[in-house]
């Protein structure tokens, strides 16, 4: 006689493994976000369509899709692992979500997160790519939004590039009206507030990525977060080069304008990571959402 298989007969670990496939594509990709191998992630499916009663992947040359018996229980297993989650912070009913980005990224990331996710609270951690990648494994935080060159992350984060940082060169309204358009021989010729970090007891500078390199500037002010540059320029008759997005709002009130120089375009791959062992799948897709529109609006 066949023996009955009861609910609490499912296995947690088996639905993650499963949700992971759906998120990623692939059983392969799925055991790397999960820390596991190919032959375990095959084996949970293989037990957690015993155990339902029914089929939910259908394999080909091309990978793995979702039968229609899984999309109708999809939402039923990422309800119920997102139960879990809620039910395992015990008595606390807001969870705290730590993001860590840039201070230029921060800005503009963290209050719309905390717009689509009023449940939650979060809390922002300033850390430049470098530091993101060496805090990567020590549980610091949920969520990074970092720009430049990919990196490796641990099996169980998801990363992906998101879009492109734009960035530009912003002046002061009036500075912007009476220079007129310009060139890059003219840009050479503006005092330029510089980036800089205190580090070991002295200031270090830092790179803006900006075509004129630093040493071919005419140097100005100095300012440790591009947020305090770009209150400076707006002040004088010196020039910032950062992101779009963290003038925009100056630009919009008429502090500051973006000043078009021919031949430069700076925009920088941005990736989100997320830990997937702390965050659940469909908030995954909600905070790449918001990543996404976020970068749209530059």
């Amino acid at each position: 006689m066949p023996r009955t298989v009861k609910p609490w007969d499912v296995r947690v670990a088996d639905v993650m493994m499963f949700l992971a496939v759906r998120t990623h594509g692939s059983v392969t990709a799925a055991a790397r976000s999960m820390g596991s191998t190919p032959s375990h992630v095959s084996k949970a499916l293989s037990r957690l369509e015993r155990q339902l009663g029914t089929r939910l992947l259908a394999r080909s040359g091309r990978g793995v899709t979702l039968t229609s018996s899984a999309l109708r229980v999809l939402p039923l297993l990422s309800s119920a692992v997102d139960s879990l989650i809620k039910a395992r912070q015990g008595a606390n009913p807001v969870r705290d979500v730590t993001v860590a980005a840039p201070s230029y990224l921060l800005n503009a990331f963290v209050p719309a997160l905390a717009r689509a996710f009023p449940a939650l609270r979060f809390r922002g951690l300033q850390l430049g790519p470098g530091a993101i990648r060496a805090q990567l494994g020590l549980n610091h935080f949920e969520v990074a939004l970092s720009v430049g060159d990919s990196t490796a992350f641990p099996d169980s984060w998801h990363a992906e590039q998101v879009g492109e940082l734009e960035s530009g060169l912003f002046g002061s309204t009036a500075l912007a009206k009476k220079l007129g358009p310009v060139t890059v021989d003219d840009v050479g010729r503006l005092p330029f507030i510089s980036p800089v970090t205190f580090t070991d007891g002295h200031w270090e500078p830092m790179d803006d990525d900006c075509p004129l390199p630093v040493g071919e500037r005419i140097a100005g002010h100095e300012a440790p977060t591009i947020s305090l540059a770009l209150a400076i320029a707006a002040r004088t008759d010196q020039v910032v080069f950062g992101p779009r997005l963290s003038a925009r709002d100056a630009v919009a009130a008429g502090q500051l304008a973006e000043i078009p120089v021919p031949g430069w375009k700076v925009a920088r791959p941005t990736f989100l990571a997320v830990d997937v062992d702390r965050v659940t799948g469909n908030e995954l897709r909600q905070v790449r959402s918001v990543a996404k529109a976020m970068l749209d609006s530059q």
